[in-house]
């Protein structure tokens, strides 16, 4: 997969999230932004997305200082994620075809990322589950 020119947006709004989380700071929002602007201006292209931002990300992190300024958002969602467990679990076993149950929810699960939705909402999680 290559990166195409709609994934530069998601780039920057994703360095912005992590920058918020790292500091309250607007100057060094400011100049993270103005970093990633100037990263994405010369990227090759021919990369997988997951790379590149893999890339920004550790650039972000040492510019912030933090290794990893995802973590309150991540233990968030997990206690989230095991709030629901039980009541999935007795879902799948009630499932007629559990397999086909486990496959949805694990689509639904990928809403949960970071990258993606970095302050995502309990609703939200429950609307995918139920689609």
């Amino acid at each position: 997969m290559k990166t195409s020119l709609d994934c530069l947006p998601c780039f920057v709004r994703q360095a912005l999230d992590m920058a918020r989380m790292a500091t309250s700071d607007r100057k060094t929002h400011e100049a993270i932004l103005r970093d990633v602007l100037r990263w994405t201006s010369a990227m090759d292209f021919n990369t997988p997305p997951p790379v590149l931002a893999q890339r920004i990300n550790r650039k972000l992190k040492e510019r912030t200082g933090d290794p990893d300024p995802y973590k309150l958002a991540k233990r968030r969602q997990n206690q989230m994620a095991l709030k629901l467990a039980p009541s999935l679990r007795r879902e799948m076993q009630r499932a007629s075809d559990p397999v086909s149950l486990a496959m949805r929810l694990a689509i639904a699960g990928n809403i949960i990322d970071m990258g993606v939705h970095a302050r995502l909402s309990d609703d939200e999680v429950h609307a995918s589950i139920e689609q």
